[in-house]
């Protein structure tokens, strides 16, 4: 092979690589979205305001709109919606119907929804040694009960010293964004615990659909 045609093979390699690594970033930063949660509900739409009902409640008195924070996550794959067991707990709440109104008319959206009275949701950590001496395996547990506590839906993960899926969740590598300093973004692939949500409304046999919308709106309507 001659020196130009080495020269030429290993710039189309570079071209080719990093054309895929921009396909992989591309492709990463659509692994996980931020969403909106919204109630559809007697035609009226609710947005969720995770501050509370009392302090929701005390804003819409004054006549001003409570803060809302975009904080929760969700994935999309094989026409599934999954979210991460941190994020869970609102879900749920609008799923099995625990939750409050408070009708407040916005330019775009009829009132807000907030967490009900009932103990939906619970989640516990336990630990036990392993065969290695000085090692603990710490397991995460949430528990997810209907209103009326009769019956229980378990969710199980190991955190340490290895991540493993155990019950009613799976693991899933997802690519993600990281942000070290200002400037400078990372592409990597991390493996995540995700929760099906369709699982949870079965659990329930809640008669909400979820519907996710691409300007990052997650609804639950409820029929």
């Amino acid at each position: 092979m001659t020196l130009l045609a080495r020269k030429t093979l290993l710039f189309c390699s570079f071209i080719v690589g990093t054309s895929l690594l921009f396909s992989c970033a591309n492709f990463a930063t659509d692994e996980r979205k931020s969403v909106q949660l919204i109630l559809k509900k007697d035609n009226k739409m609710y947005l969720f305001s995770s501050l509370g009902t009392m302090i929701t409640k005390n804003s819409l008195d004054k006549n001003e709109s409570p803060p809302i924070l975009n904080a929760t996550r969700i994935v999309k794959k094989n026409n599934e919606l999954y979210v991460e067991p941190q994020h869970l707990e609102n879900m749920v709440d609008l799923i099995s119907g625990n939750y409050v109104l408070h009708d407040f008319q916005e330019k775009s959206f009829d009132g807000y929804v907030t967490r009900g009275r009932y103990k939906v949701y619970d989640k516990k950590y336990s630990s036990e040694s392993t065969e290695k001496i000085g090692q603990m395996a710490s397991t995460a547990n949430i528990y997810l009960n209907n209103m009326d506590q009769s019956k229980t839906y378990h969710i199980s993960w190991q955190r340490s010293p290895n991540q493993i899926a155990i019950e009613n969740c799976t693991e899933m590598a997802l690519w993600v964004d990281k942000s070290y300093k200002p400037g400078e973004r990372v592409v990597s692939q991390d493996k995540f615990i995700m929760i099906k949500l369709n699982d949870i409304v079965e659990f329930y046999h809640s008669n909400v659909t979820l519907e996710y919308d691409d300007d990052g709106i997650l609804y639950f309507i409820s029929e």
